[in-house]
């Protein structure tokens, strides 16, 4: 990332009073641990100001466009792997403060956490050239470090799992629109649904739908 970029990042936070920025969950084929974000990642540590990460796609397949595919599944992949590069590339134990809001309540990674954990704990003779970075504590807890949004389009069933995989404490409401079925009205009705319908405590629901995003936002 250059100078340029970042006098840019200091300007919209510091002057425009933005409360955090979006990137992409690869940045032109890039990976998210590669040491040109390193700079970046420090001074957005430092304003402890949260960052957004939002799905993108690189040309895995020449059809992964046909029937939008890229949209339905590519995008909630390519988020799982940006997770997976920020845990296993060292940068949440170089950077513990640094406050990530993933898209589609992360992905993959709630779903298949225990494979995760699976693939990360078996013989290192077999599987340890795979994790080459010595991380602190174990693959999870930095996933679970990180906050996922509400939006998996309404499934009780999804939002279940990503609540019991981050805690009430790191998940935020969001909706999607203006985007999905009926300009985002379907999507923002049934995923505003989906929360209130949730058995959880009222206390943890005033967490999703406000008191989360307050904190990391600093409202």
């Amino acid at each position: 990332m250059t100078g340029e970029a970042l006098d840019e990042l200091d300007r919209a936070i510091s002057d425009l009073g933005l409360k955090g920025v979006q990137i992409y969950s690869n940045m032109s084929g890039e990976p998210l641990d590669s040491p040109a974000f390193l700079p970046f990642y420090e001074k957005m540590a430092k304003y402890n100001l949260p960052i957004w990460i939002h799905p993108t796609h690189w040309e895995y397949y020449r059809w992964i466009h046909d029937y939008r595919l890229i949209q339905i599944f590519g995008w909630p992949f390519d988020t799982s792997l940006a997770m997976a590069r920020l845990v296993f590339g060292g940068i949440l134990q170089r950077y513990p403060d640094l406050k990530f809001i993933i898209h589609h309540l992360g992905g993959m990674i709630p779903y298949f956490s225990e494979r995760i954990t699976g693939f990360y704990e078996d013989d290192p003779h077999v599987y340890g050239a795979l994790f080459p970075y010595e991380l602190q504590k174990p693959p999870i807890k930095y996933f679970k470090m990180m906050y996922a949004d509400t939006v998996v389009n309404g499934s009780i069933s999804a939002l279940k799992c990503g609540y019991s995989f981050y805690g009430p404490e790191h998940v935020v409401f969001a909706t999607d629109h203006p985007f999905g079925p009926e300009k985002g009205e379907r999507w923002t009705r049934e995923i505003l649904k989906s929360v209130r319908t949730l058995e959880i405590p009222p206390e943890d629901k005033q967490k999703i739908f406000e008191d989360n995003a307050r904190r990391i936002l600093k409202l």
